[in-house]
């Protein structure tokens, strides 16, 4: 990691040269929030919890930890700490019943981190932990409720400050009738007769109608699941964090490593509030230079739009 101080910055906001308000580097006090919203398998949970404990037992020096159960509501299992002994009894006694609640609960975990950012000088970063699915949501939400909500989630997330990784757990599943995302292919029409050709019998037709109509659900179902992976993506993202999806548990601990490298090696660069109307977005651009004011040739991941609230 590079030791680049608050003069290696240079930032626009709005197009315009903006001074630092304030500065943060990779050595700062971080407070890290783990949203866990796991509702899946137990014995899938439980290699979950291990990979967990593993990783809040090796975490850096200054690094605090708050560990908040999402799935079902909202609450908080262990207070910010260190002591890597609370956090693995909180790891191994979080409920882990109910339904999913990412798209419910995301707004008021970034507005927690927010508060928390404002009222102290340190980096917040926020990890959700999620195995939730679009046909878990289905359950709750029409198609159109869902698009709409993932919009409106999409939107909000924009105004959050501080971080998000969001880390999406493989989905488990022993139900043969319920379609995983990675599963998804062209589904091809089975039964009955093809429009047009021949007379066909009114069961052949029958069996047509109900693939076709199959077809036409897995289609929606696979655009649906496509949708809120995107928005998981994108929200974390465009909020200078990162999207996880491994495919098995093996990636989940690789995952979890590539996260806490990202954290580790963040800068936070406060910056006055633009003159722009609320409800407005803004761009954001940085980039680094050395001592003399050459640029330096560094690969920049960071939030490059602000949405005022």
């Amino acid at each position: 990691r590079l030791d680049l101080q608050s003069s290696n910055f240079r930032l626009r906001v709005v197009g315009r040269p903006t001074p630092q308000e304030g500065f943060l580097d990779a050595e700062a006090p971080t407070m890290l929030i783990l949203a866990l919203d796991t509702t899946g398998d137990r014995t899938y949970i439980e290699t979950l919890r291990q990979e967990l404990i593993r990783f809040t037992a090796n975490l850096p020096q200054g690094i605090h930890v708050l560990v908040l159960n999402i799935n079902g509501g909202l609450r908080i299992v262990q207070d910010h700490t260190r002591d890597a002994a609370l956090l693995r009894q909180a790891i191994l006694n979080y409920d882990i019943t109910g339904f999913p609640g990412f798209l419910e609960n995301a707004r008021e975990v970034a507005v927690r981190s927010d508060r928390m950012f404002q009222r102290n000088p340190i980096r917040v970063a926020t990890v959700f932990i999620t195995d939730s699915n679009i046909q878990a949501y289905k359950r709750r939400y029409s198609a159109t409720d869902l698009t709409n909500q993932l919009a409106a989630i999409k939107h909000d997330l924009l105004a959050a400050t501080a971080p998000i990784f969001t880390l999406r757990l493989p989905v488990q599943t022993a139900d043969p009738d319920v379609i995983r995302t990675a599963d998804y292919r062209d589904i091809p029409l089975v039964g009955g007769t093809q429009p047009g050709v021949g007379a066909g019998s009114e069961e052949s037709t029958s069996g047509e109608l109900k693939a076709r109509m199959a077809a036409r659900d897995a289609g929606n179902e696979d655009r649906l699941a496509r949708t809120y992976e995107g928005v998981i993506r994108e929200i974390s993202t465009s909020l200078g964090g990162d999207a996880q999806f491994p495919l098995n548990l093996t990636g989940v601990s690789t995952a979890l490593t590539s996260i806490l490298h990202r954290i580790h090696g963040t800068y936070i660069l406060v910056f006055p509030r633009p003159d722009v109307r609320a409800g407005g977005e803004v761009k954001i651009e940085v980039e680094t230079v050395d001592a003399a004011g050459r640029k330096l040739d560094l690969k920049l991941n960071y939030r490059r739009t602000l949405a005022l609230p």
